[in-house]
């Protein structure tokens, strides 16, 4: 079964990806470009944090909904 600790563990797992997402950000952008390698990995923190979000729902839907 879910607990809280789980939902827990996968919504601090999120933070970590948006943190992640605003430090690859910085550095792409830094020079004014976004070249094809870092628009690669903004592309897949994206889907990272997607996924995540929707494990934190599911999570959430299953302890929390009747």
């Amino acid at each position: 079964t879910v607990d809280h600790e789980e939902i827990q563990s996968v919504y601090m797992a999120l933070v970590d990806e948006v943190g992640r997402l605003a430090r690859e950000w910085r550095e792409a952008t830094r020079d004014g470009e976004v070249d094809a390698k870092e628009r690669e990995r903004l592309d897949e923190i994206r889907l990272a944090i997607c996924q995540k979000v929707t494990q934190m729902n599911e999570l959430t839907y299953a302890v929390f909904c009747r």
